[in-house]
Formats: C-alpha cells, structure tokens, sequence
C-alpha cells in the first residue's frame, strides 16, 4: 500500500501592484506594496491577493481613448519565508520573558472626533486615472486622543496598517464626474479652513500637517476570511471641529453587508520604515 503524499507546503509571500501608465505615449511604472499572504506558488499568492482585494480583470488595464493615456497593472510575489528548512527550529532568545500580544482589536467607538492631521500626501487613483489626497489623522483630543498611534505600535504583524486615514478626491477635469469631485473637495478644504482659524487653503496639500479637522465614525459589518462577520468602525466624513466639540453632527446608521463575502471597507497598507509612518 502507498502511502499518500503530504500535502504541499505554503510559502509567505509580499504582494506588490505593478501600474504602467502611458502619458501621452510615455511610460511610467510604479510598485506598490500591496500586503502578504500564504500560497504554495507565487501564481496562487497573487490570485489570493486579486480576490481579497477584490480585483477584478477590468481593473487592470483602463484606457481613455485617443489623448495618449492607458493603463496596465499586473502584481509580483516576492517569497518571504518557506517551511523547508534542514534545521530545526532554533528557541528564542529570553523567550519565557517576552510578553504576548494583545488577542483582541479595539474599534474607536462611532461618533465624532477631533483629529489632528499628521501627514498628506497626492497620490495616483489606483483604478482610475487621477490622484486622491491621502490623509493620516489621529485623534487630538478627549478621552481617545492618540488612539491611531497606540494602535499602530501595538500591532505585532509585520505589515503594520495605519487605521487613521481619509482617501479625497483630487478634481480630475478629464473626468466625467469632476464636478462632484469639485463640490466634495470644496466641501473638505472649507471645513480644514473652518476648523483652523486664519488658516486659507494654498493648494499645498504637505502645509496640511499639524492642522485640526473633525472626523465621524460610523459602524460598518465585516467579514473575516473564516466567514465570522463582526462590527467595525470606519471615517465616514468630516465636519468643522467646532461641530464635534458642539455635539452638532450626526452619527450615520450601521452599514450591514447584504451578502456573504463581501466586505466594507479595505485598511490602507503603510510601510513600517520606523516607530511611526511619518
């Protein structure tokens, strides 16, 4: 009798999106990391990193037409860490002393915040022509004040994600949709200029650092990779600080999921290239 063959070993591998965009017929690549994820092949830790993420075929490749620009995307697997070792596994030094981390995730209750800005940046759409305001915000004040901070040093992973962020558009006059995209980004330089007195926006958007905005939180439904859902909370808009401080804002209904799989929200990966990622 012949006995079965074990199983296939799975590899760590880091994700990285590959965009090659053509402005006016010029190239221009760009790699972003994207996260990690456990596969017995590279071709399957991508296509575990597609489906978590939610890609579909279409987002990889956009074309505008006749003006000279397009886009392809594909992804790379870099492998981290295999399981075939000769060795065995080595203690850890001072082992009995380290202390665990944390078992459970905190969510900042729903409601709103005063919140400090720490770091913003232009940055390309990623399925979509055009760029978005990355905006890295902590809270300034109250009983939650530096929760992002605490969450982010707390985290034992090797990807650390950054929770505190609100993605706004840039108007985009190539876009069919610019003129929303014009009102929802007058509407959030009004309130940065309303909650930091003499403060006038100068299109700089690095100046933006160090400056007070409010931020709401609703609670959202997830899902985990297991099928377990659970409530979280995410930046659902902002409001001049004075309204948070004044109690003038209103909290927006839970978002539940409709079907299994589906997923609310995505974290934002940061590079961890020191304490904090700014």
């Amino acid at each position: 009798m012949k006995s079965a063959k074990a199983p296939p070993r799975k590899i760590k591998y880091r994700i990285y999106r590959v965009d090659v965009q053509y402005h006016d017929y010029v190239p221009r690549t760009t790699r972003s990391y994207v996260g990690v994820t456990w596969a017995t092949s590279a071709e399957k830790a991508i296509n575990n990193m597609k489906y978590r993420q939610g890609i579909r075929p279409a987002d990889l490749y956009s074309d505008n037409g006749g003006d000279g620009y397009y886009r392809r995307t594909h992804f790379e697997a870099e492998k981290v860490y295999s399981y075939e070792k000769e060795n065995d596994m080595k203690p850890i030094k001072n082992y009995e002393n380290i202390k665990e981390a944390g078992g459970e995730i905190q969510n900042l209750p729903a409601g709103g915040y005063v919140c400090e800005i720490k770091k913003c940046s232009e940055v390309p759409n990623k399925r979509s022509s055009g760029t978005h305001l990355e905006i890295m915000f902590d809270v300034a004040e109250g009983d939650w004040r530096g929760f992002f901070e605490g969450d982010y040093k707390g985290q034992a992973r090797e990807d650390k994600y950054w929770h505190g962020i609100i993605n706004q558009n840039v108007p985009d006059e190539n876009s069919q949709k610019y003129d929303m995209q014009a009102r929802f980004f007058k509407r959030f330089t009004n309130v940065i200029e309303a909650s930091n007195p003499g403060y006038h926006w100068d299109w700089d958007e690095v100046g933006l650092k160090g400056k007070k905005i409010g931020v709401i939180f609703g609670e959202v439904e997830r899902e985990s990779q297991r099928g377990t859902r659970y409530m979280a909370t995410r930046a659902e808009s902002v409001a001049p600080v004075d309204d948070i401080r004044s109690d003038k804002f209103k909290v927006p209904e839970p978002k539940l999921l409709s079907a299994p799989g589906g997923q609310s929200a995505a974290l934002t990966p940061i590079d961890d290239d020191g304490e904090l990622p700014f």
